[in-house]
């Protein structure tokens, strides 16, 4: 129905449906619009689309950057008052009926699932079973579809467990189990619901087992990074950068970072930056001893602190525990994440020319093969494999496996590719030469060059991904590699944490290969090692206090024993002045 003008919210009545439209000072809107947006300072722009979870937090960070804190403050209470008004209104829930599977996606499920045992594939076709069952229950207007899309509860891989089908699930030990076809909605066969057992304990094992880790970690990056602190210089003029891609989902974490040429990116003006590789200032390279203000961004107006080590370490922790409780909510269910091969060589190399390389190897699912009937080679330089257990070479058959990155070139006559890929990978080829220096291997034309690893997205395997990272186990040859490689680990349940946040931890944990004393951003030349997140409190300043919250004790004494006195409390890092009770 349609309500006609409406100048004030008084004019508002109660007996008034939120769907029924009407026109607000000339926007033509809905009355649900006109009351939430009564809720935001009257000076902010009309909302006038849906809201959900990703779009709120980005309308309440937005104003957090334009107003004073009291007015974010009133806004939020605005905000909850409303929200629980109109929830005791107009609660969202679901009949049994809407838990009946469409008839539609019922045949295409026999089509895509049934007979289907390779996990890789079933875990494929059941992605695209669950994008058909949205635009299903969407043109429905059934209330769980508005439930998972605003954010508020669920996922869509729970809503398939019930509807389509239970999945992949691992066992304790995490070996992968024969998929399981059938839904909870329709019943499992005996051997399935056996199945799904063994899958919600390892699921329950996986929380169990891995929330102290994950506690522990959170207690490392602390330790490791609480020396890390922003300065009230303004800009240290330095000239590097990190380079990066911008899409979509990156740009809600860049918000108020400069580049290099001095732009400030915003919510007003980030399309001009989508789509596009930019030149970012970071902490990573910020030569100030305390952090200048443009390589940290505008964030500092938010959080109010000059502890920004400590902020990045509690923020990126408290993700960890979250992945910890995500596990508990699958009941053991876990999902494939395939290869895109090119796709992730570009994101290693954004100099790679990936359409030129398209010519020469192709991939078909996980094996990557010679495309063309020239010779080829695939060079291993033997220094971007020093870390102990990266490279692995079956003497008995030949077989060499790259088991935490691979790096390698590609020689086709007179033209070379950079090859970088940030997770495990077979070489099928054998060793052709070995040089003091190299591993050489020859391509014959069609044969088989790679096998790419399928990896498993299960919450035990993430944990021991980051875990790697942390512990200098994981070789990278740049510095973007490195924080994208962590910040993929994070970012599907960090849809809200601000980039900076790692690039503050990485900052602390590159150290100068000839002064580890120093951040190798300190130093007169870039001369960067990543040093185990544990050993940093033993060289950033010898600080055997700091050492005290690991299992090394006996270090961290010593440490402390042949370690100069400090001259005064200035120089005390935060832990130190709460440990020895100094302010």
């Amino acid at each position: 129905m349609d309500r006609g003008n409406i100048t004030n919210v008084s004019q508002i009545k109660s007996e008034w449906d939120l769907h029924d439209t009407c026109t607000y000072r000339g926007i033509k809107t809905t009355v649900g619009r006109v009351l939430f947006n009564n809720c935001l300072p009257s000076s902010y722009p009309f909302i006038n689309e849906p809201v959900d979870k990703k779009k709120l937090n980005k309308i309440l960070t937005d104003i957090l950057s334009k107003y004073p804190p009291d007015v974010y403050a009133h806004t939020l209470d605005q905000l909850k008052r409303f929200g629980f008004n109109v929830y005791t209104q107009y609660p969202h829930s679901f009949p049994i009926d809407d838990l009946e599977l469409p008839p539609e996606i019922e045949g295409l499920k026999k089509k895509l699932l049934d007979n289907v045992d390779d996990p890789a594939e079933f875990d494929k076709n059941l992605q695209e079973l669950i994008k058909a069952l949205q635009k299903a229950l969407a043109d429905k207007n059934y209330d769980i579809y508005t439930i998972l899309t605003s954010g508020s509860r669920g996922s869509w891989r729970q809503v398939a467990q019930v509807l389509i089908a239970k999945g992949i699930v691992i066992d304790p030990k995490g070996n992968v189990l024969k998929p399981i076809t059938s839904s909870f909605a329709a019943g499992l066969k005996p051997v399935e619901h056996f199945h799904q057992g063994i899958g919600a304990r390892s699921g329950i094992i996986d929380r169990a087992l891995s929330t102290a880790p994950v506690g522990y970690l959170t207690r490392k990056m602390v330790m490791a990074t609480q020396s890390v602190m922003l300065g009230k210089k303004t800009d240290c003029k330095t000239k590097r950068h990190i380079e990066l891609y911008v899409d979509d989902e990156l740009i809600d974490h860049l918000y108020g970072r400069y580049t290099v040429e001095g732009e400030l990116i915003t919510q007003s003006n980030a399309k001009q930056f989508i789509g596009k590789v930019i030149k970012l200032r970071t902490p990573i390279y910020c030569t100030s001893p305390k952090i200048c203000r443009v390589c940290y961004g505008h964030l500092y107006d938010i959080i109010k602190t000059p502890y920004i080590g400590m902020i990045a370490a509690q923020t990126v922790g408290e993700r960890g525990l979250q992945i910890t409780m995500r596990t508990f909510h699958l009941g053991g269910v876990v999902s494939y994440v395939e290869c895109n091969l090119f796709k992730e060589l570009k994101e290693n190399n954004l100099r790679l020319n990936v359409n030129r390389l398209a010519q020469y190897i192709k991939q078909d699912k996980s094996h990557v093969l010679s495309n063309t009937d020239k010779p080829m080679q695939l060079i291993l330089d033997k220094s971007d494999y020093e870390i102990v257990g990266t490279l692995d070479i079956d003497k008995a058959t030949g077989n060499v496996y790259c088991t935490r990155a691979f790096y390698a070139t590609l020689k086709v006559e007179d033209e070379t590719f950079d090859l970088a890929l940030i997770k495990p990978v077979q070489i099928k080829i054998p060793i052709s030469e070995e040089t003091p220096s190299q591993y050489i291997f020859n391509i014959s034309p069609g044969q088989e060059i790679l096998e790419l690893r399928q990896a498993v997205d299960s919450f035990s395997a993430g944990i021991d991904a980051i875990n790697r990272i942390f512990d200098a186990k994981v070789p990278f040859k740049t510095v973007e590699q490195f924080l994208l490689t962590l910040w993929s680990k994070y970012k599907n349940i960090a849809s809200d944490v601000d980039l900076v946040h790692f690039e503050v931890i990485i900052s602390n944990l590159l150290r100068c290969r000839s002064n580890p004393s120093l951040p190798a951003r300190l130093c007169p030349q870039w001369q960067p090692k990543q040093y185990p997140i544990k050993q940093i409190p033993f060289v950033d300043g010898y600080s055997w206090v700091l050492g005290l919250a690991f299992e090394n004790a006996s270090k961290a004494i010593s440490t402390g024993l042949i370690s100069p006195i400090k001259p005064g409390v200035d120089s005390l890092t935060p832990i130190e002045k709460i440990t020895l009770g100094v302010s």
